[in-house]
């Protein structure tokens, strides 16, 4: 079952929520079911190449059938003379790319809520064979105060018949295996693990693991494994086979201990809040 269509008379426009280099973001009310959506509207030119094709067609077709909390929902699509018109489930103007720009570094308890509800969002990809392959900040959007949901499925692929060998994603969240296009090997699912953890690093240390690198440098950083500073953990092990599942990172006691801390904290706030 493909994403179903929509028109523009099906929404009356609330808000212009900004633009990128993919085109622009407006916060709708969809009349019919009164629910607030955002619509990603994007030059149709953007799509008249076969790679650029492929991606809508990924984002339509895998993102459409991804039905979690975690996940921000895509409900359709719609297309004038000159522009592709995604509906989604709408969320905050703030993506996390922005909140670190203001708040550089988050508190553990904090940083792990995002990573553990990220990983689930993952997970639940693995779990159908998809690799997002574009896990960074600017695409982990909120919606009801911190609740952390990943966008943009553009680069998703299904990973049905073995390792991929297509070079893609942002090289500064890429794993090894995927920022080398001479790696013979290819990708799997791994990658999403490996973004992560930079995402994860990011959040504790207020700063990219590879910051102020050229790009030049920080494809050979990612693939020798010299990271920038004391970079270790699980999430970022160089070799992909060694590289922790999603399942046991989640699992870990001391990491689900800063996230319950996450809740505990945020349940206090509602009750002082309630109190007043």
């Amino acid at each position: 079952m493909s994403a179903p269509a929509f028109n523009y008379e099906d929404f009356d426009e609330i808000l212009y929520l900004g633009n990128g280099s993919f085109g622009t973001v407006s916060l709708y009310n969809e009349k019919t079911t009164k629910r607030l959506v955002a619509i990603k509207s994007m030059k149709k030119d953007h799509f008249r190449n076969p790679y650029g094709q492929q991606m809508l067609r990924r984002e339509l077709e895998f993102h459409y059938h991804l039905k979690h909390e975690h996940i921000v929902g895509l409900y359709g699509f719609f297309y004038d003379a000159f522009m592709v018109h995604i509906v989604l489930e709408a969320c905050c103007p703030k993506n996390l790319a922005r909140i670190l720009e203001i708040k550089k570094e988050l508190t553990v308890p904090r940083a792990s809520y995002i990573a553990d509800c990220i990983g689930s969002a993952l997970q639940f990809c693995h779990e159908r064979l998809l690799i997002h392959r574009d896990v960074k900040p600017a695409n982990i959007l909120f919606w009801e105060g911190w609740k952390p949901k990943l966008a943009d499925f553009g680069l998703c692929v299904q990973n049905s018949d073995g390792r991929r060998h297509t070079y893609c994603g942002t090289i500064d969240y890429a794993a090894p295996e995927l920022a080398d296009p001479t790696e013979k090997r290819g990708h799997d699912y791994k990658v999403d693990v490996w973004s992560l953890g930079v995402v994860f690093y990011e959040m504790l240390e207020g700063r990219h693991p590879f910051k102020e690198m050229s790009n030049a440098r920080k494809k050979e950083t990612v693939r020798t494994g010299i990271l920038h500073g004391a970079v270790k953990g699980p999430l970022l092990a160089v070799n992909d086979r060694k590289r922790i599942e999603l399942s046991a990172f989640r699992a870990d006691q001391n990491f689900q201990k800063q996230v319950k801390m996450f809740h505990r904290r945020r349940l206090d706030s509602v009750k002082q809040g309630c109190n007043r």
